[in-house]
């Protein structure tokens, strides 16, 4: 009895064994079935077998330079050109140098308008003495020609021919308006501007004129920027004879 029970539990294991086996066979052949359709409708391909580095990822700063060919306008730009002539004896700046504005660009040699300078003071000085004499003696008919206080007579008779005509009804009022000023004005540039006319006679004027000139001439020799810049076209060394009306450099503004 307990041989038959044996037998047939070792029966039952094996078939359960061989079961087992085929279906796990079944389940493992559906697999393969299965991932070969999709890899041939998908086209995907095999797993490849391959060694795989790794590596700490890190936060940098990414730079991204772009390289173009272009030109730059300036938002400005001074031809330096000098008022006076003589030989340059300072070049201070260099071509692309950034420079502020009032800044030296080229020096001038101002020794000989430094002389004018002070011949145009001494001879200043000389008409300021004249004038004050001139203005402390003679009465203001006597810094005008015969022919000027012959006008003034002249003008005045016809001011007092007209103020009466006027007054009779005889002359239109614009006419003696006209009159009046022209007598107005000449009057009083010949007595209210007594000293301007000292001024002229004695020479003082022109004295005046000549040395602020000079004075002019002399602050041409240091030649400054315009504007705040860069130095362009540089065309100007030491020792060089400069002229007046020829462009030695440029100052432009880029930004």
């Amino acid at each position: 009895m307990k041989s038959s029970s044996f037998i047939t539990g070792v029966v039952l294991g094996v078939i359960l064994m061989l079961l087992a086996f085929f279906l796990f066979s079944m389940f493992s052949s559906t697999s393969d079935t299965a991932e070969s359709q999709i890899q041939n409708e998908y086209n995907v391909p095999e797993r490849p077998v391959f060694n795989v580095d790794t590596d700490i990822v890190k936060r940098i700063q990414f730079e991204s330079r772009v390289t173009a060919t272009g030109r730059a306008h300036a938002r400005r730009e001074a031809a330096i050109v000098p008022q006076i002539g003589g030989i340059v004896t300072a070049v201070p700046v260099r071509d692309g140098m950034r420079i502020r504005q009032g800044q030296t660009l080229f020096q001038i040699d101002d020794r000989e308008y430094r002389i004018a300078l002070q011949e145009t003071e001494d001879r200043l000085l000389e008409r300021q003495i004249e004038y004050n004499i001139m203005k402390a003696g003679p009465t203001p008919d006597a810094v005008v020609d015969a022919t000027t206080l012959a006008l003034l007579d002249e003008l005045e008779m016809r001011f007092r021919e007209a103020e009466e005509a006027y007054a009779r009804g005889d002359l239109h009022e614009r006419e003696f308006t006209h009159i009046r000023r022209e007598y107005e004005a000449t009057r009083t540039y010949f007595t209210s501007r007594r000293e301007e006319v000292i001024a002229n006679k004695s020479g003082l004027s022109q004295a005046e004129r000549a040395y602020e000139r000079a004075k002019l001439n002399l602050s041409y020799t240091t030649v400054r920027a315009p504007f705040e810049g860069y130095i362009a076209q540089l065309d100007i060394q030491e020792g060089m004879m400069v002229q007046t009306g020829r462009e030695y450099l440029k100052v432009v503004d880029l930004l």
